[in-house]
């Protein structure tokens, strides 16, 4: 798959004919990408041809034209003009990772892994998006490639160190990196032991992999024996990683049992929960479920006071509260609730009804 390439003019004051002849060029690029859009190769490459009779050698010019060449099936002449570019221009990223393409779809993997390897340090794209490019999938299992990360998501799982005890909390501790900005989603093929999910704070972090996800899910210890989480598939956008199951013992002092069966963990994350909720809100879900999303330091009223909530999701942004989203489980909807800010209230009334239940 080909990295898009913007032809970038400068609009400054200049003589008119180099004006003229630019405007020309940029005619003609527009028809060349309109023609490439179209799935009309030849007819683009005459198109950036015509560009380049205004621009010689133009590096943005040269690599379109090299594009609509490879989509032609010339690629000795698209490798061929790309050559030329980075001769001129070896920092031009995205023009080396479209000759790494180039190489590849044309059989020479190791002459393709050294232009790839050269493209991502420059900044081309992330690696693991690498693993998407149907130009390079091929060659994932070659020795050339094995820079390349060998799935999409990186993640990294921290257990519970040593027992956990009954009548404690106890995290579990996720880090999910090559995320973008999609939402992280966690299904556990199989969950087992006398623990309840308390709360979950998600914070969206930067990485050297780009956008990712620090993820902690806090347990309350029900009862002793053996907790096992998972295996767990975790998924972001088109992306997916697996990991073994997340396991740990939960002790209690000598006679102390825990319930006779424990629900199911659903390890759900804030962000998925949240985007059902605006800010702020009180939704009454289900028949049963109290939900109100609210702003860091805003002070929540109901009435009746149900307590503390069941459960608590919050979102974090490099370490910084956005919001939280807390949940009671109910017999009815409450009759009232507040939300106040700085002293004034921003959300004040009978809770919105709505279908579904939150896990």
């Amino acid at each position: 798959m080909i990295l898009p390439l913007l032809l970038a003019l400068l609009a400054c004051e200049r003589p008119d004919p180099e004006l003229v002849q630019q405007k020309r060029a940029l005619n003609a690029w527009r028809d060349g990408k309109e023609h490439l859009e179209q799935g009309e190769a030849a007819e683009a490459a005459a198109d950036f041809e015509k560009a380049l009779e205004e621009r010689p050698g133009d590096p943005l010019l040269q690599a379109w034209l090299a594009q609509a060449l490879a989509e032609q099936g010339e690629l000795d002449r698209a490798i061929a003009v790309l050559d030329g570019v980075l001769a001129e221009h070896p920092d031009f990223a995205e023009a080396r990772y479209n000759r790494a393409s180039y190489l590849a779809r044309s059989g020479d993997p190791e002459a393709a892994a050294a232009d790839l390897r050269r493209a991502l340090d420059d900044g081309a794209r992330q690696p693991r998006d690498v693993l998407e490019d149907p130009d390079f999938q091929r060659y994932l299992d070659h020795p050339a490639f094995t820079f390349l990360p060998r799935q999409a998501l990186v993640v990294a799982v921290d257990p519970p160190a040593g027992p956990a005890f009954m009548g404690g909390q106890v995290d579990v501790r996720l880090q999910v990196l090559g995320t973008d900005d999609d939402v992280v989603s966690i299904e556990a093929e199989e969950t087992s032991g006398p623990v309840r999910l308390l709360r979950v704070v998600e914070n969206l972090i930067q990485s050297t992999e780009g956008p990712g996800r620090e993820l902690v899910f806090t347990f309350e210890v029900l009862g002793p024996g053996d907790v096992s989480l998972g295996p767990l598939r975790i998924s972001a956008g088109a992306h997916e990683a697996w990991v073994a199951p997340v396991e740990f013992e939960a002790v209690a002092a000598k006679g102390k049992k825990g319930p006779k069966s424990v629900a199911p963990v659903v390890l759900t994350t804030a962000s998925q929960v949240g985007a059902a909720h605006a800010l702020p809100s009180a939704t009454w879900v289900g028949g049963r479920h109290l939900i109100v999303k609210a702003q860091p330091g805003d002070r929540v009223e109901i009435e009746p006071d149900p307590g503390v909530p069941q459960r608590v999701w919050e979102l974090r942004e490099l370490g910084r509260p956005r919001w939280t989203l807390q949940r009671w489980e109910l017999t009815s909807a409450p009759e009232r609730v507040r939300v106040v800010r700085e002293g004034k209230a921003v959300l004040d009334g009978a809770p919105a009804s709505a279908d579904g239940a939150e896990d």
